[in-house]
């Protein structure tokens, strides 16, 4: 708590991630109710969740470059930019009862998560070496935050525009909105190269020849792809069995909890 207090960075970090996970746990908790009553078939009612993680993949190398060139704040206010983009095509879908444009709204919604995965490194540049560790569990920690809050948000935002759930998608544009104010606050230089040659490319075949590389991306892989198995199938097969969404919230809730506390 000290750190959080005490380091501007770190905290604006801090409320980020809880804005960026509230607009992901938001998403993960309707999307897939929301693309089952869209879809043409219900076979494709998790094709909107599947392109918002082609979003991501896809943003994440062009917003490294971009870091890389002019620091993180550049990179996490277009990503953020663009969950606001995201939101308002989503919210757009049901006024139109556009499965298309549901799908269309998930891309950017994918790159503005893959902007908030860098978060934790520039709370690693914020601080000295000795609290690297804490500042990372800081930023992490705001998962926690979002898990507390974003089931309650979700449920009173899904009627206020009139057309059931299109509130819930206004809401992800205007928490992502609150995001991008936030993260405007950080130094322009946040992750910035001093020189070129601190920027040299390295081949992705270096990269892979390490062992740690390697084994990072093999965990990472298990254990999001069970992390994104968990979450999108949960909603619908509570569906499924007659159960609301305020008790798929409480479900994701959990998961959400164990996924952010023990930072």
């Amino acid at each position: 708590m000290h750190l959080l207090l005490s380091n501007p960075q770190v905290l604006r970090l801090f409320i980020a991630q809880a804005l960026f996970w509230s607009c992901s746990m938001t998403g993960i908790i309707f999307t897939a109710i929301v693309g089952l009553r869209l879809a043409p078939a219900a076979g494709l009612a998790t094709l909107p969740l599947a392109l918002l993680m082609l979003g991501g993949l896809l943003a994440l190398q062009p917003l490294a470059g971009l870091m890389q060139r002019r620091g993180r704040r550049a990179g996490f206010l277009i990503g953020a930019l663009a969950g606001v983009l995201g939101g308002l095509i989503s919210a757009l879908s049901l006024w139109l009862d556009s499965f298309t444009l549901l799908c269309i709204g998930a891309l950017p919604i994918g790159a503005y998560q893959a902007s908030a995965m860098y978060y934790r490194f520039a709370a690693l540049e914020a601080v000295s070496d000795a609290f690297k560790g804490r500042a990372t569990a800081c930023v992490i920690g705001g998962g926690v935050l979002a898990a507390l809050i974003a089931p309650t948000l979700g449920h009173m935002a899904r009627d206020l525009a009139g057309v059931p759930f299109a509130g819930t998608y206004l809401l992800i544009a205007s928490l992502a909105a609150l995001g991008f104010m936030v993260l405007a606050g950080l130094p322009s230089t946040s992750g910035k190269p001093a020189t070129r040659a601190d920027a040299a490319a390295v081949s992705w075949q270096a990269l892979l020849a390490r062992p740690t590389i390697r084994a990072a991306v093999l965990t990472t892989a298990a254990g999001h792809g069970l992390m994104i198995l968990v979450m999108n199938a949960t909603p619908l097969a509570m569906h499924g069995e007659g159960l609301d969404l305020q008790a798929s919230g409480q479900v994701i809730q959990w998961h959400m909890l164990g996924m952010f506390l023990p930072a």
